[in-house]
């Protein structure tokens, strides 16, 4: 099977990032991808093509981080191209690799320092209501108004079958966030949050992902959905907390483009931001799903309102002290 990264260039970049740490990151996704298929698949053909450098923009071809066959494969071939490749140039590359290998194999796209089975399906033993995200492998997040879910699950398609009960939770006094605890450690890596001092407003890309509807109808409810989303700022002033609902100190404002919005079922699921960490991007938790804006004219579509996560740091962090090392 030929594999190729087309996707791992899409990853979205760090504010600030240097082409070395944005080629690092490239690299350790693209690795990082192609050793789940490798661990999914033993024994699979790779088939890898590294372009010349100046070819292309975002590949980072000719760099430090090259992405190799590994040592142990021996069912691996790397085709290098030394010309900057023309369309028809592309063309034969594949070709041979189409009759060396069979039809392409697209890497899965992971999600840096953290892992989309953290994100879970939030309801009861029958019935999907909202979402929660993972901070700590029992510890999570969700929205306070999902106060009569009982149980985390996540569907055989996304990375379960997986079932945990909740044990407890602490609900905020003021804010529609409340802190979960899970009687097993979830299945994914779990993902940072912002800290108190975090406060600085978001920038560009943003992701989230959730288990709600797309639509008013209803549809898709229980489904993975992985939205790209954009920020400019908070999105709350007093301007607009009069018209959307929102408070200025506590929320996040984002709104519904070209169908991108957050949905029914989506209550609790995590907003992230892309930041660096001493070792690479990560994409960390900058806001919890709440609810529509109050002049949207659907609950779907029209933009939602997002608690803070920096805000509710403090209360977190409390909650899961008190926690520790309790089963």
């Amino acid at each position: 099977v030929a594999i190729y990264t087309d996707g791992i260039s899409s990853l979205p970049k760090c504010q600030n990032q240097t082409r070395e740490e944005r080629c690092q990151q490239l690299h350790d996704a693209a690795s990082h991808a192609l050793k789940e298929v490798l661990d999914a698949r033993p024994g699979l053909r790779i088939a890898i093509l590294r372009l010349p450098e100046g070819s292309t923009e975002d590949l980072c071809a000719g760099s430090a981080f090259p992405l190799d066959c590994p040592p142990d494969q021996k069912h691996c071939k790397l085709w290098s191209v030394d010309e900057p490749p023309d369309e028809g140039a592309l063309t034969k590359v594949f070709a041979d690799v189409l009759e060396t290998f069979s039809a392409p194999t697209v890497l899965p796209q992971r999600l840096p320092h953290g892992d989309p089975e953290a994100v879970l399906v939030l309801g009861d033993e029958t019935t999907a209501t909202c979402t929660a995200v993972a901070i700590e492998p029992r510890v999570l997040l969700t929205a306070k108004h999902c106060k009569h879910a009982s149980r985390v699950w996540l569907p055989a398609r996304n990375g379960g079958p997986f079932v945990a009960d909740v044990k407890r939770r602490n609900d905020h006094p003021r804010l529609d966030v409340s802190v979960l605890q899970i009687t097993r450690p979830v299945p994914g890596e779990p993902f940072l949050m912002r800290a108190k001092n975090d406060s600085e407003a978001p920038q560009g890309a943003l992701r989230f992902l959730g288990y709600g509807a797309r639509s008013v109808t209803g549809a898709g409810l229980g489904s993975l959905k992985d939205l790209s989303l954009s920020a400019n700022g908070w999105g709350c002033d007093a301007g607009r907390a009069q018209s959307t609902g929102c408070d200025a100190s506590n929320e996040l404002v984002l709104p519904g483009v070209g169908g991108a919005d957050t949905c029914f079922g989506d209550s609790g699921g995590p907003v992230f931001d892309l930041v660096p960490t001493p070792h690479g991007c990560a994409w960390r938790v900058t806001a919890i799903t709440s609810r529509s804006v109050a002049d949207g004219v659907s609950p779907c579509g029209s933009g939602g309102i997002y608690t803070r996560s920096d805000v509710v740091a403090d209360f977190v962090n409390e909650t899961v002290k008190e926690w520790e090392g309790t089963r």
